[in-house]
């Protein structure tokens, strides 16, 4: 690992873009996505067309409560790196969800690793958020802790709301199909169709910058 991304507290420190207010954020997911793969050079930022490929070629693992999917060995794990009321309105079948802060801890790093089971070198972990920051901020942790993930770590290039908009596979929390995605907040919530939104819990004003 190299020591320094450490702060004199153990906690991982990942590169990432200048705080902003909310009112500057960009107006479109194409934007979103050019500055999350300008943030985050080293990772690769898999295309909702390529992961769709990719699960369609690799079937769900036997069993009610697996959460990878596996084909001859070679597994696709999926991260969901959101609050676990975002998760439970909706998330891509298959995925576990992981807490957004993992990424400033190695410890934490190592137990999603350890979590997800013997990998091959075949092996692929897919980090998917809102629009891609906090995702692919996971996705620079994981692959600077065990560097033996640098390239086979990617982040799902604009996250769940492309996958949403796109109107790609979903599910609730009771694994029951839907097309609504947690708007995360209601500025954010404008990178898609108001007729995606659902909130587990009545919408509140939010000032989080991170999506």
């Amino acid at each position: 690992m190299d020591s320094g991304l450490l702060s004199d507290d153990d906690e991982l420190v990942v590169a990432g873009p200048p705080a902003q207010p909310e009112s500057c954020l960009p107006s479109t997911l194409d934007l979103i996505g050019a500055a999350v793969r300008r943030w985050f050079p080293t990772i690769h930022h898999m295309t909702p067309v390529e992961l769709a490929t990719r699960l369609a070629q690799v079937p769900p693992a036997d069993g009610p409560d697996t959460d990878a999917y596996s084909n001859s060995g070679a597994q696709l794990v999926l991260l969901d790196v959101r609050e676990p009321a975002e998760f439970a309105v909706s998330h891509i079948p298959g995925a576990v969800n992981v807490c957004p802060s993992a990424h400033k801890y190695p410890d934490d790093v190592m137990t999603i690793l350890a979590s997800v089971g013997p990998q091959s070198d075949s092996s692929a972990i897919v980090c998917y958020c809102s629009v891609g920051f906090r995702s692919s901020q996971l996705a620079l942790a994981i692959a600077t802790v065990e560097q033996r993930w640098l390239g086979r770590v990617h982040n799902l290039d604009g996250s769940i709301f492309r996958w949403a908009s796109q109107g790609r596979q979903l599910v609730d929390q009771s694994g029951k199909p839907t097309e609504s995605v947690h708007p995360y907040s209601s500025l954010w919530g404008n990178l898609i169709s108001a007729d995606l939104h659902s909130w587990e819990q009545p919408s509140s004003n939010s000032t989080r910058r991170d999506a």
